[in-house]
């Protein structure tokens, strides 16, 4: 049931330009009991705070989707960096910059948690088969997206673990690029058995973060639809 709660999602922008965002992401905030609405990608930070405050959302996810541009973090591409869009790196850094000063609680999933580190200054792995091993390669898995393919363990005061309600949960995992250089202000509470960082916060809990992808498994497991439930629930609190 609907509690009045709205959360605002980002949306992806493909090759063309188009607006598109996969149903995962919709599907996940309407079974935590929100409504999701959709941003309109306007790289305007004036014409984004009109639309929040018009839509005055709850909360904010940054969904996943395609490389953020490593020139935003003082970087040169390296070899395996995907596509990037640079109409969407403006939109959300400028998005989640007016979500902190509003004081709206953020959710990053994958990309999300990327968008994250590097506007809290950090930098990211732009491949990780490529600069850390071939070993690293299932992470972006083959596997249905719905199926686990490793273990995230999260630390013990992780508010991120909290919304699962356990310390260590098996998940997919859909992602080529990882955290490098941990922003500043910025928690690594959940990891992966070789080191990758799976999971961020700040000590606040205002903005949380995973780099796998809970909304892909809410309806094979109950622990991903108690997360959206969970973090749903808090941001009326």
């Amino acid at each position: 049931m609907y509690k009045n709660i709205k959360v605002a999602i980002t949306c992806d922008i493909d090759e063309e330009e188009r607006i598109r965002m996969l149903v995962y992401y919709h599907e996940a905030i309407t079974v935590g009991g929100a409504v999701p609405l959709i941003v309109p990608p306007y790289t305007d930070e004036e014409r984004l705070a009109e639309w929040l405050d018009c839509v005055q959302p709850d909360g904010l996810m940054l969904s996943g989707g395609s490389d953020i541009n490593p020139a935003i973090y003082g970087e040169k591409p390296e070899a395996g960096l995907g596509r990037v869009s640079e109409t969407r790196d403006a939109y959300e850094l400028a998005l989640l910059k007016l979500a902190i000063g509003k004081g709206i609680p953020v959710l990053g999933i994958c990309r999300g948690l990327q968008t994250i580190n590097v506007a809290f200054g950090g930098t990211l792995i732009q491949d990780m088969p490529a600069q850390m091993g071939k070993e690293y390669a299932y992470h972006d898995q083959k596997q249905p997206t719905w199926q686990p393919v490793h273990e995230v363990t999260f630390s013990d005061n992780s508010k991120v673990g909290k919304l699962f309600g356990i310390n260590r949960i098996m998940t997919n995992s859909h992602h080529h690029q990882c955290t490098d250089r941990l922003g500043k202000g910025l928690i690594a509470s959940g990891h992966t058995a070789d080191g990758v960082i799976e999971a961020l916060e700040t000590p606040d809990g205002k903005i949380m973060a995973v780099q796998f992808h809970p909304e892909r498994m809410v309806y094979t497991d109950r622990r991903m639809s108690e997360f959206f439930s969970q973090w749903c629930n808090s941001l009326k609190s």
